[in-house]
């Protein structure tokens, strides 16, 4: 029977009777409720171990910036992300004004703006998801956070530039060559950006349940109420 026979002698009344019934939403247990949201997901939550609570808690005490490798791909694929610290994110702001400062000179004939309103999109993401590592079926890391660093480092010297008038030119390369390292695989590995960016929320989103597991049952306990 030919492929258009075979269409032809479906059900189409059958058919159209079971696709005005109102589709079942899925099972129950199918949902969980995201600690920090509160709405029903079908992602399961993460469930806190004493290790990685502790891990946590020691990061916070010493002032270390708190990291967490995330397995992905049947483990094939390690990302680490790191919470930035306040220095970090203090350079970030350098590095965003010089691509501000880019965006509002009507005389600048570089990079396009999307081009540069990427570039600092990337240059956030890799100063959280700051390493890459590929176990199989290829063994090959990627310090992308090394490689924010230099592109972040580029540009606080290009907002340097700005700010006392230099040379156009100057700060123009400063920016283009910020643009290549951030932009080539090489250096960022070749992993799609959607993949890094749900890391880099999953990241913000456990920092979050590492910081309400103090408020627990023992917590409210200890609260006298008048």
């Amino acid at each position: 029977m030919s492929n258009d026979e075979a269409v032809s002698s479906m059900d189409f009344e059958a058919l159209s009777e079971k696709a005005a019934e109102p589709a079942q939403p899925p099972q129950e247990d199918r949902f969980v409720k995201c600690p920090c949201c509160g709405q029903h997901t079908l992602k399961k939550p993460v469930k806190l171990g004493d290790d990685l609570l502790t891990q946590w808690l020691a990061c916070t005490a010493t002032g270390l910036p708190f990291s967490h490798v995330y397995k992905l791909y049947g483990g094939r694929v390690l990302i680490t992300a790191t919470q930035p610290g306040a220095e970090t994110i203090a350079r970030l702001a350098a590095a965003s004004a010089a691509i501000d400062y880019a965006l509002n000179d009507k005389d600048y004939t570089g990079l396009q703006a999307a081009e540069l309103q990427n570039m600092m999109n990337s240059v956030r993401l890799f100063s959280c998801v700051n390493k890459v590592a590929f176990t199989s079926p290829t063994t090959r890391a990627y310090d992308t956070g090394a490689a924010a660093e230099q592109a972040v480092a580029l540009l606080v010297d290009a907002r340097a530039d700005q700010r006392v008038h230099a040379d156009r030119q100057l700060w123009h390369d400063k920016l283009v060559k910020a643009n290549t390292i951030i932009t080539d695989n090489e250096n960022v590995s070749a992993i799609p950006l959607g993949v890094l960016l749900a890391v880099g929320q999953t990241h913000v989103q456990l920092t979050d349940i590492l910081m309400d597991a103090g408020f627990d049952a023992d917590f409210w306990q200890g609260i006298e109420l008048a």
